[in-house]
């Protein structure tokens, strides 16, 4: 997901700046991402979260909640917005994350 240009000035990210969305617990996604980075290229993270206690119910929710979830971003001078949960993709099945795709796409301000 993509998002308009912000005129705010990044100096640490002048080749433009990803926001990602991790789940609660994650200790990977950060670490990995900031190496995988080219320079010039930055990140910031916002944690999805759930409040029931199995996992795959969690991992569930935080598809549900997706736009919402990318929409608490819309402030930020973000260039594209990565959600960093591949376990929800197992559970949800192709359809339902096909249908996912297409939501965020149609969801406002975002360029595909």
């Amino acid at each position: 997901m993509a998002f308009p240009s912000h005129s705010m000035a990044l100096e640490y990210a002048p080749r433009g700046l990803i926001g990602v969305l991790t789940p609660q617990a994650n200790t990977t996604v950060e670490p990995e991402l900031a190496a995988l980075l080219p320079p010039g290229v930055a990140m910031v993270d916002a944690r999805l979260t759930g409040p029931r206690p199995g996992m795959v119910e969690r991992l569930l929710d935080y598809l549900r909640d997706l736009e919402e979830a990318a929409a608490r971003s819309a402030n930020a001078p973000v260039s594209a917005i990565a959600f960093a949960c591949t376990g929800s993709s197992y559970y949800a099945g192709p359809l339902e994350e096909t249908a996912i795709v297409a939501r965020m796409v149609a969801a406002p301000g975002c360029r595909w």
